[in-house]
C-alpha cells in the first residue's frame, strides 16, 4: 500500500500519495474497516466491539494472571493500531473481576 496513489478533486486535479488512512468513497473502505475491527488480541483474551470502543475480556484462574493478560492485549492492540497509523485513546475505565460468576 505504500506505493498506492489516490486521485481526488480539488480546485485543480492532482495526484496525492496517501501515507495513512482510507480515502473517502474508496472501494477499499469496507475491507479496511473490517481489518480495523478485527485487530488481534492475545490467546486467552476476547473482545467485544461497541459503538464507541472495545471491551476486552480474559478468562483464566488468578487475579494477577488476568490483569497481565488484559495489559498484554491492550499493548498489542495499541501497537497494531499505531503500525497502521490509527490514532486511538487506549484508556482503561474500569476492571471488573468475577469469581464463579460473581464480582470480587
Amino acid at each position: 500500500m505504500a506505493e498506492n496513489s489516490q486521485f481526488f478533486m480539488t480546485d485543480i486535479a492532482r495526484v496525492k500519495v496517501m501515507k495513512a488512512g482510507v480515502p473517502q468513497r474508496s472501494i477499499h473502505g469496507p475491507l479496511i474497516f473490517i481489518l480495523y475491527l478485527n485487530f488481534p488480541v492475545t490467546q486467552h483474551c476476547f473482545k467485544r466491539l461497541l459503538e464507541d470502543g472495545v471491551k476486552l475480556k480474559a478468562s483464566i484462574p488468578g487475579k494477577k494472571g488476568v490483569l497481565r493478560l488484559l495489559q498484554e492485549a491492550i499493548n498489542k492492540a495499541e501497537f497494531w493500531f499505531s503500525s497502521w497509523r490509527c490514532k486511538t485513546m487506549m484508556e482503561v475505565l474500569s476492571v471488573v473481576l468475577f469469581n464463579c460468576g460473581r464480582p470480587l
